[in-house]
């Protein structure tokens, strides 16, 4: 094991044994911390919430301690990634004021944490996800991406996001409104590109569809 991976692991053990905190206790050295941070309802069980941040780079090693906000003034150890994105359960259904905060690991050293991040978790009102997700060429440059309309339709808008290898991430590429399907061009023919789509209606977003992937030929 190396020294680095001796130095996360015991920083790890340490906010283990901490359950209560009054705080995440940060000893900051030089590394920026996770910011951006976002509670949203995800899966397709009661109860489950997700939380997104941003990295300050990806890939590189980095672990992230995930905290909940369960009573006032008090940070509460949830779990730890070495993703961007953190599922939590065990949440009322649709429960609100869900609050998450997120330090940063790397090295040996510790971030400051992050500034909260709210919202709530998955519950009886909230929205289906587009699904199926349907990717298909349209040429040597572009892909046809479309998915179910809803029933009863109700007037969503959707976003398409173009997964990205290069930094892991998933991209905006189409904002739409009632509609079901977009073309996205500029693409290399022969070349893979997986998507994925989340209807939102009246403030409130779905989960994540399944992601669909597709190649341009011709």
């Amino acid at each position: 094991m190396t020294r680095r991976s001796v130095a996360v692991l015991a920083t790890l053990a340490a906010a283990l044994a901490a359950a209560v905190l009054p705080g995440p206790a940060a000893s900051a050295q030089d590394i920026e911390p996770p910011r951006g941070v976002k509670v949203v309802p995800t899966g397709h069980a009661n109860g489950q919430a997700t939380v997104h941040w941003q990295a300050a780079t990806y890939g590189d090693g980095s672990l992230y301690l995930v905290y909940h906000d369960r009573r006032p003034g008090q940070w509460w150890f949830a779990g730890s990634t070495t993703g961007w994105e953190y599922l939590v359960t065990g949440h009322n259904a649709g429960a609100a004021g869900l609050c998450y905060r997120v330090q940063r690991l790397w090295n040996g050293r510790t971030s400051n944490v992050s500034a909260h991040g709210c919202g709530s978790a998955w519950g009886p009102q909230q929205l289906a996800p587009p699904d199926p997700l349907t990717v298909a060429s349209l040429g040597p440059d572009r892909l046809y991406v479309s998915w179910r309309r809803p029933e009863p339709n109700d007037g969503s808008a959707y976003e398409v996001h173009r997964y990205q290898p290069d930094n892991l991430r998933y991209v905006r590429v189409a904002q739409l409104g009632d509609v079901y399907s977009t073309h996205v061009a500029g693409l290399n023919r022969g070349e893979e590109y997986c998507f994925r789509v989340v209807r939102i209606r009246n403030g409130i977003r779905s989960p994540w569809s399944p992601s669909g992937c597709g190649v341009p030929v011709g």
